[in-house]
C-alpha cells in the first residue's frame, strides 16, 4: 500500500566525499507516526551528483516534500565546479520540477550542534516497542505505563516504523550504539540523517482533522517494522 499523499513527507541525505551517501524517504501521519518507506545508498565514487539526483527523483514519485535536509559538508564549494553539492542538487531538482519529473525539492543544511534529534529517535523507538504495531498509539491507552515516553503530552505517542524494503536503515537502527556519547561509525550514516530531520521544527505531523480522516484500520496493511 502506498503512503498517503496528504501526509507530510521528508528526505534526508548524509553526505560524504567517498563513502556512499545515505538517503532516506520519510513520512509523518496525522497521528504522529513516522514511516521510513524507502532508502538509497549510492557511492559518489561511481556516480556523479546528477545521477544520484535522478535516482532520488525516481523514488520521490509525485510526493510533495515538506522539508529536505542535507549534511552541511555538502555545502562546501567544489574546486572543479566552483559550486557546492547542495547547490547542484537544488539546481537539478528545480530542473526536474520544470520538466515534470517530480515535484522538485530544496535541500537545506542540517543543524549538527544539538542531540535533540537523537533523543527524538530514542523516544519513538521506545514508544513503538510499547505500541507493538502501527496505528495503535493513542496515548490514553498507555496512561500509567512508566515506560511510555511522551514529553509533549500529545494525544498520540510519537512512534517510528521502517518498511521491510529499507534493510540498511533497519540494520542501522538495530545496531545503533553509542561510543563515548556518539553513535558508532559503522551504523551511523542513516541514523545521522534521521537525526537531521527529527531535530528540526519542520518535522511535525500534518493537522489532525478527525472528521476527514479515514479509518485507521486500513493503514495496518503497511509492511513496516519497529
Amino acid at each position: 500500500m502506498r503512503i498517503p499523499t496528504e501526509w507530510n513527507h521528508y528526505r534526508f541525505l548524509d553526505y560524504h566525499q567517498s563513502t556512499p551517501w545515505a538517503i532516506g524517504f520519510v513520512s509523518l501521519s496525522p497521528f504522529n507516526e513516522c514511516f521510513i518507506w524507502e532508502e538509497l545508498s549510492i557511492s559518489p565514487k561511481t556516480n556523479n551528483t546528477l545521477t544520484i539526483a535522478n535516482e532520488m527523483a525516481k523514488v520521490s514519485q509525485d510526493y510533495k516534500f515538506t522539508f529536505d535536509v542535507i549534511d552541511p559538508l555538502a555545502g562546501i564549494t567544489q574546486v572543479n565546479t566552483t559550486r557546492s553539492t547542495t547547490q547542484d542538487l537544488n539546481g537539478y531538482f528545480s530542473e526536474f520540477q520544470q520538466a515534470g519529473i517530480c515535484t522538485g525539492g530544496y535541500f537545506v543544511p542540517a543543524d549538527t550542534k544539538s542531540e535533540r534529534g537523537r533523543l527524538k529517535i530514542k523516544e519513538r523507538l521506545n514508544n513503538s516497542i510499547i505500541c507493538k504495531e502501527p496505528f495503535n498509539n493513542k496515548a490514553e491507552d498507555y496512561r500509567g505505563n512508566p515506560d511510555v515516553v511522551n514529553m509533549s503530552n500529545e494525544p498520540y505517542l510519537p512512534t517510528i516504523w521502517v518498511f521491510a524494503n529499507c534493510k540498511q536503515i533497519r540494520l542501522s537502527l538495530k545496531n545503533w550504539r553509542e561510543e563515548k556519547g556518539k553513535p558508532s561509525q559503522p551504523y551511523s550514516h542513516f541514523c545521522t540523517g534521521l537525526e537531521f530531520l527529527m531535530k528540526d521544527a519542520k518535522f511535525r505531523p500534518p493537522p489532525l482533522i478527525t472528521e476527514k480522516m479515514p479509518d485507521r484500520q486500513k493503514y495496518r496493511r503497511f509492511k513496516g517494522r519497529r
